[in-house]
């Protein structure tokens, strides 16, 4: 379950975003350019970006469709602090986006969960070692859920390559969810690994 709200309770933001474009690999950029402005959020356990949902992917860039929004997990203790991105404009490389208003959504417990890129502890697991560690570390939160793995994925971290894996959770009790989503799973959490949403249903992961 999560703590209550003056507890820490992990919350979603989700701010309009005006912009045209970034770069496709745009998360180590972002996170530094949101920890320039929150400088909180480096220490805040949990805390990270979930993405951005961009208009596709053309020759290594990124488009921004018109209604575009930066999802942003925090605790609910800090979401007063993390309101005063709205208006800031952040610059990732040579683009920028405007930050504009925030709206709340807190976080609900679905059966099937997803992240697009869960880190292994040691930052250089193979396939294998990868699902040790994951079942391992579910087994630490208490959260007994199935799990679906995709294939490797890799982000540039300055000048660091992040290998992890997709994954989709499924058949989770809600207590089991809860968990996830306040804790998430695996490391770098700040540029939006192993940080879980709600996902409808089992997909194609590769």
């Amino acid at each position: 379950m999560q703590p209550d709200r003056a507890g820490g309770e992990m919350v979603d933001l989700l701010f309009e975003v005006a912009g045209e474009r970034l770069p496709a690999d745009y998360r180590w950029g972002l996170w530094l350019a949101l920890r320039a402005e929150l400088p909180w959020l480096d220490a805040t356990p949990g805390a990270g970006i979930i993405g951005l949902r961009t208009g596709g992917v053309h020759g290594g860039v990124a488009l921004l469709p018109r209604r575009c929004r930066l999802a942003l997990r925090v605790p609910g203790r800090r979401v007063d602090d993390a309101r005063g991105l709205s208006g800031r404009r952040l610059r990732i490389s040579d683009d920028a986006i405007l930050v504009g208003a925030p709206h709340e959504r807190p976080l609900r417990p679905a059966s099937t969960l997803y992240s697009d890129l869960v880190v292994p502890g040691d930052g250089g697991a193979g396939e294998a070692d990868f699902v040790e560690a994951l079942g391992a570390e579910l087994r630490r939160i208490g959260a007994a859920c199935r799990w679906i793995c995709g294939g490797a994925r890799q982000w540039q971290a300055g000048e660091q390559r992040i290998v992890g894996y997709a994954v989709a959770l499924h058949d989770c009790a809600p207590t089991d969810a809860m968990r996830v989503l306040s804790l998430g799973v695996g490391v770098q959490r700040g540029p939006g690994c192993g940080i879980f949403v709600e996902h409808k249903r089992i997909q194609d992961l590769d």
